[in-house]
Order: structure tokens, then sequence, then C-alpha cells
């Protein structure tokens, strides 16, 4: 369980600071923008509600051995897919004819991956018995204590202290990480 509980933090902090790192780059890439971090934001939680539903498939009775292979493949895609964002979105952007409106189904897209994580883990974590319900809560809460951690560290300390760059290094660290606990442990 300490496993899944790790994995839920780093996945609420990992999933926000990408939030707050894609922002960022659309408030260059647009100008600043007033629409901007709207659609943005409806884009990613649509791909965080995609992902979740999308992970139904892999979350059925068989092999936890495979569920956790599915786990450990979805956390390192989608860590890699949210470490390119913002390369990828710089080089649209500035292909002629290319508005950043253009770009932002790019959003829903990255965070589907990420959408993916938390109900994997919690489905991988928790046995269907007395105390299900419970074992949940706590995987919520700790992944709402990472969201929390991850939007004011990344929002209010790491993007004034370091680069787009930077900061997507260390994420995609950070996921690396996740992928490895996940296929390690099983979880």
């Amino acid at each position: 369980m300490i496993h899944a509980l790790a994995l839920a933090f780093l996945s609420g902090f990992v999933a926000l600071s990408y939030e707050i790192l894609w922002y960022r780059a659309y408030s260059f890439v647009s100008g600043g923008a007033a629409p901007a971090f709207a659609f943005m934001l409806a884009l990613y939680l649509a791909g965080i509600a995609a992902g979740s539903l999308a992970s139904r498939r892999f979350c059925v009775d068989g092999a936890p051995g495979a569920l956790s292979l599915a786990l450990g493949r979805f956390i390192l895609l989608a860590n890699l897919l949210g470490y390119l964002f913002v390369p990828l979105l710089s080089w649209l952007v500035t292909l002629p004819d290319v508005k950043w409106t253009w770009t932002l189904p790019l959003v829903a897209i990255m965070s589907c991956g990420l959408g993916t994580i938390l109900p994997l883990v919690c489905h991988r974590a928790v046995a269907p018995d007395s105390r299900a319900g419970a074992k949940v809560s706590w995987i919520y809460f700790v992944n709402v204590l990472g969201s929390a951690s991850g939007s004011l560290l990344t929002g209010f300390w790491l993007t004034d202290r370091a680069s787009l760059r930077e900061i997507s290094l260390l994420l995609a660290i950070l996921g690396a990480v996740m992928g490895a606990v996940a296929l390690q442990a099983g979880v």
C-alpha cells in the first residue's frame, strides 16, 4: 500500500506541475491572451477525464502482473509525452499559418495519459474487501496532497528559479521514478 500512496502523491504532483508548465508555455505562445488559460484548462481536464475513463479496459479481473506492467507503461508514456509537450508546442507555433489555438488539442492528448494513472493505481493496490473504501480514500487524499504540492511548489517556487527546460527535465525524472516504482513494486 505504501507504494500505491507514493505513486498517488507523485502522480498528483507531476500532473499539476505539468499543467502549470504547459500554461506557462501557452502564456508565451499566446502573447498572454486572456482565453489561453480557460481553453488549456478545459482541454487538460477533458484529457484527464478521458484517460480515467479509458483506464477501465485495464481494470478487469485478471493477471495482476499484466496490470502492473500496463501501469508502469502508462506512467512512462504519460511522462514522456508530458516532457515532449513544450518542445512540440514551440515547434508547432513556429510553422507558417499555425495559430496557438490549433495546438490546444495536444493538451487533451498529453493529459489523457496522466489521467490513466490514479485509477490504475487504485485498482491494482486495493483489494475488493471491507476495507476498500478506506484504502481508496487514502489514495485519493494523498493524490490531492500531491496535486496541491505540485501546484504550490511548481507555481510559486520552481517557475521563479528554473527554466521550462529544467522543470520539464525534473518532471520527466520524477515520472521515470514513478514508472520504476510501479514496475519494480508490482503496484
